[in-house]
């Protein structure tokens, strides 16, 4: 039995998404945007690859990214735009129909956008556990397992199982675990400076405590150390920034 296509049967379908097209390709706004006005561009033919079209394919997809963009520039008037293609499992492909991600971005939509496709938007790059809440979804899901290799807070692997799905862990040794506390806390500092929230300074101060454990720091002791820092050097609610020292 032939492997079904999302892009391939939505076509057959009355699309709500669906933009513009021209001979070859259609563009349509992702089911899941990671940002306002996040569109695809589409092969009409079951293509997996960009590598796979002709010359003329070519031209006319980048002639229907063309006027998708000016639409989107019209309808959302973003300051930016990545383009990006996941070519390959590999390459995090997921459907394995080309399609072309045409993603708008506005100023202060992440702190610091240096670095553009090689980084953006992480928390929403994963919209496997999206798709399995919506039934007529579900057959395009892929078998292949999601790889994260990454420490996760201890309940995880229990809510996991509590959703259907099966998690593989390990318990790592001292050495590991202390590379993967170091890599969490840059992961919840990464995620708070994208989203400002709570929840994020709270993940952080759990890791934090975490640290402090390992590493057998009194956390009462840090906070009279941060506090002997505050009196010698001051903190930083005065909000000065340092322009330059002559």
């Amino acid at each position: 039995m032939a492997e079904k296509c999302f892009f391939c049967d939505i076509q057959k379908q009355k699309d709500d998404k669906r933009i513009i097209e021209n001979e070859d390709f259609f563009s349509r706004f992702d089911d899941f945007p990671v940002s306002k006005g996040h569109a695809e561009i589409i092969p009409k033919s079951h293509v997996a690859s960009i590598f796979k079209l002709s010359s003329q394919q070519i031209q006319n997809l980048f002639s229907l990214l063309d006027e998708t963009k000016k639409l989107l520039e019209e309808k959302f008037n973003p300051d930016g735009f990545n383009i990006g293609i996941n070519d390959g499992e590999s390459a995090g492909q997921s459907i394995f129909h080309l399609h072309v991600h045409l993603i708008p971005r506005y100023t202060g939509d992440v702190k610091n956008p240096r670095g553009g496709v090689r980084n953006i938007f992480p928390k929403k790059a994963d919209y496997t556990p999206e798709i399995k809440k919506i039934p007529s979804r579900k057959d395009y899901v892929s078998d292949q397992p999601r790889i994260y290799e990454k420490l996760v807070r201890d309940r995880i692997p229990e809510i996991i199982k509590s959703k259907g799905e099966v998690p593989t862990t390990h318990i790592a040794n001292n050495e590991e675990y202390r590379q993967k506390l170091k890599e969490k806390l840059q992961e919840e500092v990464e995620e708070y400076l994208e989203d400002n929230s709570e929840d994020e300074l709270a993940d952080i101060l759990e890791v934090i405590h975490a640290l402090c454990e390992f590493e057998n720091i009194d956390f009462n002791q840090l906070e009279l150390l941060r506090k002997d820092k505050s009196q010698k050097r001051g903190g930083f609610k005065d909000k000065i920034i340092l322009d330059k020292v002559e």
